[in-house]
């Protein structure tokens, strides 16, 4: 995640035992672990067309969904009925990674024959989606009428390097029933565009919706096809709240056995500092730690290339056990080589060495 303005370190903690992962309201959950198959208990499994299995956020090769961008979806058509049905609020979350800035559709409903009074509901990514905003990052945009049809996008020509960077991105859409208010990494977006239309915090009802896709969107023919990776699909028929948003952005562990206890733990330096030197590589980064408690192997995942500054982890009586430059995507530290179970420190240097950060971690 990339914090634009903010000058400051901070620790973010989100232990599932306190943070539980919302299930009350769920309508669908495609975690992709293998297949297309909704875990929501409610059956509205997927049918994959032309989308093969990848990597996921956390490591797992079978545990997301990759679209070629020209012809792959994922078809939900067989249980339209259960995402025309929806009232009141709703919220949708999903993790999202693509290294183009292009229009891209993450979801869409829509109505056969399609009309231009009656189209459908959609959710992109990407600019000139609509051709009544630009430069948006993420739009959703919902039309069940001639006089109901409204446009609500996020829109900054400098964000851009946020979003389409070949990394894993998570959004929360919540249609709160008088507006809607969108989730980027746990930050909410300011400066939400709903200049088009009204009743912006509405999931529509689609009249005779038949069609329900992932990765694409269709109005006459499936189009405007996800280029990049899906995982995590999920909708509420509810409000997400804070707390909420966060537990489905610090969930760790997916397996194919199911999801980790355990906690994450996760750094966030921001650039900027004053104490920072002027040649200084030292990038705005995420820096996760997890599982927190730790048993056989802890992994620090620095979700960027060389963003400078290094880490030190060290035992209760100030024993370095671990030592590196911050300069790889992710390590995976075995703990046999450590000094016994009990209470560590890392620590989290800059360029200069000079301190930044220290948290604790856990052996068991």
């Amino acid at each position: 995640m990339k914090k634009w303005n903010f000058l400051m370190v901070f620790i973010a903690i989100a232990i599932n035992t306190y943070a539980q992962v919302p299930t009350a309201n769920l309508v669908c959950h495609y975690p992709f672990t293998g297949n297309a198959n909704d875990q929501s208990g409610n059956g509205n499994h997927g049918t994959v067309s032309g989308a093969t299995l990848t990597i996921d956020r956390f490591g797992l090769s079978t545990g997301a969904y990759q679209f070629n961008g020209q012809s792959d979806f994922i078809d939900l058509s067989n249980h339209a009925s259960s995402f025309n049905q929806l009232t009141g609020s709703v919220s949708i979350s999903f993790w999202v990674k693509t290294p183009i800035d292009t229009p891209q559709a993450i979801f869409g409903i829509a109505k056969v024959p399609t009309t231009s009074t009656t189209n459908g509901t959609n959710i992109f990514i990407g600019e000139n989606v609509t051709g009544y905003n630009t430069d948006e990052l993420i739009t959703t945009g919902n039309r069940s009428s001639l006089s109901i049809y409204n446009i609500s996008s996020h829109e900054n020509p400098n964000d851009r390097c946020f979003l389409f960077d070949n990394d894993w991105h998570h959004f929360v859409i919540v249609y709160n029933t008088n507006s809607t208010i969108i989730y980027l990494d746990n930050s909410q977006l300011p400066s939400l565009i709903t200049n088009y239309g009204n009743d912006h915090g509405q999931f529509p009802n689609i009249p005779s919706t038949s069609i329900v896709s992932l990765g694409s969107r269709y109005f006459n023919g499936q189009g405007v096809f996800l280029k990049g990776a899906l995982d995590d699909f999920r909708i509420y028929n509810s409000a997400l709240n804070l707390t909420e948003v966060a537990s489905l952005y610090y969930e760790i562990g997916k397996n194919g056995a199911g999801r980790s206890n355990s906690s994450a733990q996760t750094i966030i330096i921001e650039t900027g500092s004053s104490i920072m030197s002027s040649t200084s590589h030292f990038k705005s980064n995420e820096i996760k730690v997890y599982p927190n408690p730790a048993k056989d192997h802890l992994f620090i995942d620095s979700r960027e290339n060389s963003v400078g500054g290094s880490i030190t982890i060290v035992n209760s009586i100030g024993q370095s056990v671990f030592e590196t430059e911050i300069n790889s995507v992710q390590y995976e530290i075995d703990l046999s080589t450590w000094t016994g179970k009990g209470i560590y420190f890392l620590q989290i240097y800059d360029d200069n060495h000079i301190l930044k950060e220290t948290t604790k971690i856990i052996l068991q």
